[in-house]
């Protein structure tokens, strides 16, 4: 079963058309009803700061090893897309804890929160939880 921060191997899409690459993702949220995954794009272009939307995953990073990824890498979380969980190809890795963001450290005391990204962007609101009511 996949996880928040979890990285994966799937076909991510591309923004201007109907191709796809074999690529590294981060797990931002699950939805076991819908079997849905919320995934954010790794890239190993790192050159300049990371900007408010980016993480850095550096390859000198004590714990690396855990992202299972071959190189410095950089997630951008301004590049998500959902995908049924079918489309996951395999688990590669976990993002090491101390690399997460300060806020979901925190959410990770609280498992009833599914649908939060890192910077806690995800989280329902009363409309989506009455829509899901509905369907």
């Amino acid at each position: 079963m996949l996880a928040r921060f979890d990285i994966v191997l799937v076909a991510f899409p591309f923004t201007d058309g109907p191709n796809v690459k074999p690529r590294p993702a981060m797990v931002i949220g699950l939805s076991e009803r819908h079997q849905d995954v919320l995934l954010a794009f790794i890239s190993s272009k790192v050159a300049g700061a990371a900007s408010s939307d980016e993480l850095d995953i550096p390859a000198d990073h004590p714990q690396f090893s855990q992202s299972r990824l071959k190189m410095s890498s950089r997630c951008r979380l301004s590049r998500m897309t959902t995908l049924a969980m079918p489309l996951v190809r395999r688990r590669i890795g976990s993002l090491p804890a101390d690399l997460r963001p300060p806020s979901a450290r925190k959410d990770e005391a609280s498992p009833s929160r599914p649908f939060q990204s890192p910077g806690g962007l995800m989280e329902p609101t009363n409309a989506s939880i009455q829509r899901g009511r509905q369907g």
